[in-house]
């Protein structure tokens, strides 16, 4: 009985730390890009005030401007380059996804609960743990990596 309670606690170990390890080498999230910076956000008052206002007031740029402070405006207020930037970070984020092991998986399993005589209540209940990790052959996690990355927008 020692033997499967050590052997049932060793295998249960290792399925958690093979589990927790990640084997990507990408570590970092992509830096934002200065574009825009030197124009303010819009930041919603602390206190409502009587009247609140649905959309924040865009103040358009007087005199001349650079190319810089052009393309700065459109982003900012074209809805469509707005979300494009997000699109950009949704395919960072599934090539990460992509780069990781799949997780464990337990299944606990009870038969014969609430039988009658010696049998009865949880005492003669049958209980089986299954415990399974997907083991990938043929190289699976880069070659989907690396497919994640080519689906990247530009």
């Amino acid at each position: 009985m020692f033997v499967r309670s050590l052997l049932f606690y060793t295998v249960i170990s290792s399925f958690v730390i093979s589990g927790c390890t990640n084997t990507s080498t990408y570590t970092e999230l992509a830096t934002r890009r200065p574009l825009g910076r030197e124009f303010s956000t819009f930041q919603p008052p602390k206190e409502p005030s009587v009247t609140v206002e649905h959309t924040p007031r865009i103040t358009e740029p007087n005199g001349v401007i650079n190319l810089r402070q052009a393309l700065s405006l459109a982003l900012m207020h074209n809805p469509e380059l707005k979300a494009f930037s997000w699109d950009i970070r949704a395919s960072e984020a599934r090539t990460l996804q992509a780069g990781l092991l799949p997780n464990p998986e337990i299944e606990v399993e009870v038969e014969e609960v609430g039988g009658a005589g010696a049998r009865s209540g949880f005492d003669g209940a049958e209980t089986t743990i299954a415990l399974s990790q997907l083991i990938e052959l043929g190289n699976k996690q880069s070659k989907r990596s690396k497919l994640a990355s080519l689906a990247t927008p530009t």
